[in-house]
């Protein structure tokens, strides 16, 4: 599953608003209006293909737009819905919306590295958690690690690091790394999220969470859910997925499962801050897709 942690962090210093919240100046002078889901998306998928648009924020500014437009010219794009689309081909959208992608790729690793060669830090996100690769492969709890390393990680070394840290937890598996080369590049990351990840974490989000009517970019964010939390809906602090377990179940009042993703930040202390940002960004973005569902 995902790493039990999250590494948001609002580094700008700018407060970050719900719905529409920054206005991007289209090269005639039209404003046109993104919500931080789309700001979101298009930043990832901009530093994936390589542009600089700077940290993922979900902010529009001068340098997001400066790397959308440079997209558009290598590209010979002009139309800022078929740019994205094409950023975007390399996802199987039958299993995830590019939203749903970018997001679980923000909410494992933050801004991602720039470019396909660029290397994503390997880590022991807290004591509980084993050596994590790529977006959130934790190599504690995965099943048949040794055979995904042989295939996903091409380098000798890297490898054969990795599987000695197999099965390891905590401090253990902080020593079997210590020192060592062990990052992958986001192109491995990527295609092992998408591969392996993805598939696996479709099916079991739709076996607790079945999706019904919930429209994709809203059943991506319960994808995020399981991913970070797992699929357990028993016990006291399972209480809010058990709840939206029923509600899909039910197929309707899907418009309560938001204020659930939201009543679930009170579960961790101010110090996780990014497990709790997940939640409300999860919440807010879950929401917007069932108001667009209704429009």
């Amino acid at each position: 599953m995902g790493r039990g942690y999250s590494p948001l962090s609002n580094s700008s210093g700018i407060e970050l608003c719900s719905g529409i919240n920054r206005v991007q100046r289209c090269a005639s002078g039209e404003a046109k209006m993104l919500t931080k889901a789309q700001a979101l998306t298009r930043q990832c998928l901009l530093r994936i293909n390589g542009f600089d648009c700077g940290h993922v924020d979900m902010v529009w500014g001068p340098k997001s737009r400066y790397a959308w437009n440079l997209a558009k010219k290598m590209s010979d794009v002009n139309d800022d819905d078929q740019l994205e689309k094409n950023l975007a081909e390399v996802i199987d959208t039958r299993l995830i919306t590019p939203l749903g992608y970018c997001a679980i790729v923000y909410f494992e690793i933050g801004s991602p590295p720039l470019g396909k060669a660029s290397l994503v830090p390997t880590v022991v996100p807290s004591a509980a958690s084993g050596v994590t690769i790529g977006i959130g492969y934790d190599l504690a709890y995965e099943v048949n690690v040794q055979r995904i390393l042989r295939k996903y990680v091409h380098d000798e070394r890297i490898r054969a690091v990795l599987s000695n840290a197999v099965g390891l937890k905590g401090s253990n598996a902080k020593a079997a790394i210590a020192g060592k080369k062990c990052d992958i590049s986001l192109g491995e990351a990527l295609s092992l999220f998408e591969n392996v990840t993805l598939p696996d974490l479709r099916r079991t989000t739709e076996s607790v969470f079945p999706r019904g009517t919930i429209p994709e970019d809203a059943f991506a964010m319960l994808m995020s859910l399981v991913y970070n939390r797992g699929p357990s809906i028993i016990g006291p602090r399972r209480k809010e997925m058990a709840e939206i377990h029923r509600i899909c179940k039910a197929k309707t009042g899907y418009d309560k499962i938001p204020k659930l993703l939201t009543d679930m930040i009170n579960l961790w202390p101010d110090t996780l801050s990014g497990l709790r940002k997940r939640r409300a960004l999860e919440a807010e973005f879950f929401a917007e897709a069932l108001e667009r569902q209704r429009q």
